[in-house]
């Protein structure tokens, strides 16, 4: 303990430590940006599949009459 009685000092209290916090913080930051953009650019521009519910009744309506291909009616 020093004199003062508060400890030994944070390395992060330094010059160094405080530097190495920023720069920690910056490259997180810039590493949820690059994320951010990716997803903007190449996952929300997909179509996505038809969930309304007359979707949903022709899907399931035309799935119910099976076609039994080499008969003849």
């Amino acid at each position: 303990m020093t004199s003062s009685g508060q400890g030994a000092a944070s390395w992060f209290a330094t010059r160094a430590g405080r530097r190495y916090g920023v720069e920690l913080g910056l490259l997180l930051l810039a590493k949820l940006v690059l994320l951010s953009a990716l997803y903007f650019v190449f996952v929300a521009p997909q179509p996505h599949a038809d969930t309304s519910s007359a979707a949903m009744q022709s899907h399931l309506l035309d799935a119910q009459s099976p076609v039994i291909s080499g008969e003849s009616p």
